[in-house]
């Protein structure tokens, strides 16, 4: 819902921009209410949209199975030194 103020500005704007002319004040309230309910409307309507979007954002993220948890760490593994005696002698 518009608020009074509003569309007391908004009708105040249409009147000055018509060159201020007598006797049309309840048109011109009409016509700005008309407007500013178009526009709140619109408003609620991207705002339904994005909230839905959202909404599939997170359920998508919910569907997604968890990856399973690792039961050992993966091992680096560090070459053993080889002592000089232990070589195989070179042809």
């Amino acid at each position: 819902m518009v608020s009074e103020e509003a569309i007391r500005r908004r009708s105040h704007e249409i009147w000055i921009e018509e060159g201020r002319p007598e006797g049309r004040d309840l048109e011109h309230w009409l016509e700005a209410e008309a407007e500013l309910e178009r526009e709140q409307q619109k408003r609620d309507l991207r705002t339904t949209a994005f909230h839905r979007l959202i909404y599939r954002v997170e359920e998508r993220q919910r569907s997604v199975p968890p990856r399973p948890r690792i039961s050992a760490p993966p091992q680096i593994r560090v070459a053993q030194r080889v002592s000089r005696d232990s070589r195989p002698a070179a042809a």
